[in-house]
């Protein structure tokens, strides 16, 4: 099995055509009804040579395109064609949408392809940027940071878990279960809020790690203080939580299709259930991202101040400007706000909205009062 971590990322030689990308194994990907193995899609995409870096340069874009809910993995024992012995790739409904939304707009925007999410470079040319990143090594060191973070903790003694994946699409509103993947979840938690606490946990996957658990894929697994809030009329508050967080990505691409200066990124969000434990419990679910985790404004009107504030004193203008963008946009009936995470990845986020249709968080116009009692427009999209 490839692992990048066998492999020099750092003096990897792509080519240089934008349509060998992410846009091109989408576009693949949707042009089959029966999906593709790894194999299928380098003959399929031009100029990708059956190189073994650059069947690990397909996989990374791959994961990044399953991380973003565009793409799913189907294992050799859940599809029908078993001639072809290993994984098999297949779209999301979710990625066609996206590939049908994203073909209409290139037309007048020349060069925005699918953009991923692997590294804060990789912003308004995704494949250009993913290039730049493998070839100077940013790539490698992000996912040796993540890796060594998650196992600093001895994992030897936690079991594996088979849990079922339960993703919601926002285009039928409907929660899909396509899928059981293979699981650890530490029991230690390492972060705690008000209401909910955070796990460490690793996926399996076969076609990129094997089973070597010390490659797994690094995620937080979260979960309410109190579990029968969490997993009452069959996990609601945790789907309520997961639907209100893909609303918000949907936000942030109406958002990044304006070009801000930087643009706003929500981590993709999905929820585990173990059938295993005792009451089936869930997990909400995303995925580990290096670095410090920041609060820049909250759902009763605070904004994060600093030293590196600009003229409003306010630590960061894009997470203010967004909420004010998503408040204006929506008619002055919802708020985007709980505006948080690492880096220009934002996570846990809140909506205000005037019916006050989102949880006990949901403010409604009080909500909307308390965001422009300490709001100071900025240049962006105020």
């Amino acid at each position: 099995m490839l692992s990048p971590m066998n492999v020099s990322i750092s003096d990897q030689n792509f080519p240089g055509s934008a349509e060998t990308g992410p846009f091109a194994i989408l576009n693949a990907l949707v042009s089959t009804s029966s999906g593709l193995g790894l194999k299928s899609l380098l003959k399929r995409t031009s100029e990708l040579e059956q190189s073994k870096k650059k069947r690990v340069a397909i996989l990374l874009i791959l994961k990044d395109l399953q991380d973003h809910g565009l793409v799913e993995q189907i294992p050799p024992q859940q599809h029908n064609n078993r001639a072809r012995g290993g994984v098999i790739w297949k779209p999301t409904q979710r990625g066609r949408n996206y590939l049908q939304r994203l073909t209409r707009r290139r037309s007048s925007m020349p060069g925005k392809y699918v953009e991923t999410s692997l590294d804060d470079a990789i912003k308004v040319s995704g494949w250009e940027r993913l290039r730049e990143a493998f070839r100077d090594g940013r790539v490698r060191t992000q996912v040796n940071a993540q890796l060594e973070a998650w196992n600093k903790v001895d994992w030897s003694n936690v079991p594996e878990e088979t849990a079922l994946k339960w993703e919601f699409d926002m285009d039928t509103k409907q929660w899909e279960n396509k899928k059981e993947i293979t699981v650890k979840i530490h029991p230690n938690s390492f972060a705690k809020g008000g209401m909910r606490q955070c796990f460490r946990m690793k996926k399996i996957d076969s076609s990129f790690t094997g089973q070597n658990w010390s490659h797994a894929s690094p995620y937080v697994a979260k979960r309410y203080l109190d579990s029968e809030v969490g997993d009452r009329d069959d996990g609601k508050a945790y789907k309520d939580d997961v639907r209100l967080h893909i609303e918000c990505m949907e936000w942030a691409e109406k958002y990044n299709a304006c070009r801000p200066p930087k643009r706003v990124e929500f981590m993709n969000a999905w929820l585990i259930q173990i059938p295993n434990r005792d009451g089936s419990p869930y997990f909400h679910v995303e995925r580990y991202i290096v670095g410090d985790y920041v609060k820049y404004n909250s759902n009763a009107g605070f904004v994060q101040v600093g030293d590196e504030a600009g003229a409003s004193g306010h630590l960061r203008a894009t997470p203010q400007a967004f909420s004010h963008y998503t408040y204006e946009v929506s008619g002055k009936q919802k708020m985007v706000v709980d505006m948080q995470g690492v880096q220009d990845f934002f996570t846990d986020p809140q909506i205000h909205s005037y019916c006050k249709e989102y949880g006990g968080g949901d403010l409604g116009a009080l909500g909307f009062a308390h965001f422009f009692r300490s709001h100071i427009c900025n240049s962006l999209h105020c």
